[in-house]
């Protein structure tokens, strides 16, 4: 992963430098530190803590210069701390600033936690470090891997995004073969889970996910332990569709909202799953309405048990993979955004809003900027109705031009002012 090198130049600075790496269980975040500190190791003398080791615990919460003390009994040379777990206890951040302020270390700390990691943190750290989310392989990630050209992809698309002024031209000599559609249809179905896709087989692909949901999905209630699971199970079902309560309440024989909210927020904390709402650009409108996405194709198949999804299903997957892909690149992002979806609508004589058909899957927003977007599973740009997202930009003079994902190649449609974007590339 190219994330490496992003991760040993960081701290090439010389100055000392600080690193919060999060994202959900499974996604490779200790490897990737230990494989960069490995690199490290001959600028850096290396000192690795974990927050489940109750004896550390104990000591940084008894004295706040105990890593400062222990590192400075050890060397005299440039050092880096890692330590992994670090939700578990709060006093190691008071003890990483120590460390940081007093003998110019640098450090890199990681948790499964990402909501914690991005709150609390970042604010106990303060401006001491920089926060990176981490999500399973993306599809560009295993076709590089499968030896296809793709170097400079992520970052085109980056450029796309926030440089949409005018279409630029691409050039990318990219075009669909069997290699991609196979990979594509591998992924909706087993994600992309490093343990997941290394594995050889299905069936031991199936178990890695299994373990990775098991570690992470608490049952949070103590009356009845089905009940977090049907909430996940349901989650699953509803992967790229607007959320709905009803379903779930028939399952679990719930009546109230507080349980499956309370589990649904433990998922989105975690990395499991992100969110999405309706957003006005012009109306001071707010709704109930939601979609949730679980991050990883291959959890929605491991809790619905479908490996042989069809057409519509597949579409759904999708729509979902792309919602977990542009909600990461947005909290990466050094600038404040949204990530919605859009539902046009009519207002009654009372005020109340009655929506109507033409839903746009996602509405990107940066500042004053925002940027539609449709996802088709199709490869053909022929096969497309674009009607809802040109209706959209007809309605929107000042909005450039929006984005269809979809199978085939990237390509521009001037005349619609469409960018037909590759969802393998995404």
């Amino acid at each position: 992963r190219n994330l490496k090198d992003n991760f040993i130049n960081y701290f090439h600075d010389p100055k000392p430098k600080g690193l919060i790496l999060t994202g959900m269980v499974g996604v490779g975040k200790t490897t990737l530190i230990e494989s960069g500190l490995a690199d490290l190791a001959r600028e850096f003398e290396v000192f690795t803590f974990s927050g489940d080791d109750i004896r550390f615990r104990a000591a940084v919460a008894t004295d706040s210069d105990w890593i400062t003390n222990h590192v400075k009994s050890k060397t005299t040379k440039r050092t880096l701390i890692f330590v992994d777990e670090v939700q578990k206890s709060e006093a190691i951040f008071d003890g990483l600033k120590v460390a940081f302020d007093s003998i110019k270390a640098s450090f890199v700390v990681s948790g499964s936690n990402p909501a914690f990691l991005a709150t609390t943190a970042k604010h106990r750290l303060q401006r001491r470090a920089d926060l990176w989310y981490l999500l399973p392989f993306s599809l560009p990630e295993i076709l590089r891997h499968r030896g296809l050209p793709l170097e400079n992809i992520e970052k085109t698309f980056s450029e796309i995004l926030l440089d949409w002024p005018t279409l630029k031209p691409l050039g990318l000599d990219l075009s669909l073969n069997s290699v991609i559609q196979e990979e594509c249809r591998r992924y909706l179905i087993y994600g992309g889970l490093p343990l997941a896709y290394l594995a050889p087989t299905p069936e031991k692909k199936l178990i890695e996910i299994r373990q990775v949901v098991e570690r992470g999905f608490e049952l949070l209630s103590k009356e009845n332990n089905d009940i977090t699971e049907k909430i996940q199970i349901s989650l699953a079902e509803q992967q790229g569709q607007e959320f709905a309560y009803q379903g779930i309440f028939q399952k679990t024989r719930l009546r109230r909202r507080e349980l499956v909210n309370e589990t649904i927020d433990h998922l989105i904390n975690h990395g499991y799953v992100c969110r999405r709402k309706p957003l006005f650009l012009r109306e001071d409108r707010k709704t109930y309405l939601t979609i949730l996405s679980l991050t990883d194709p291959g959890v929605v198949t491991y809790l619905t048990g479908n490996r042989d999804p069809d057409k519509t299903e597949l579409g759904f997957r999708l729509e979902g993979m792309i919602h977990a892909r542009l909600d990461h690149w947005l909290k990466n992002l050094p600038l404040k955004g949204e990530l919605g979806y859009s539902k046009p609508f009519t207002i009654d004589v009372n005020g109340r809003i009655k929506y109507q058909a033409g839903e746009i899957d996602f509405l990107l927003r940066i500042g004053k900027r925002a940027i539609p977007m449709e996802a088709k599973l199709t490869d053909e740009i022929s096969n497309i109705d674009t009607t809802a997202i040109t209706t959209f930009l007809q309605k929107h003079k000042t909005i450039p031009f929006g984005i269809v994902f979809y199978g085939g190649a990237p390509a521009v449609d001037r005349a619609r002012r469409l960018l037909f974007w590759p969802y393998w590339l995404v």
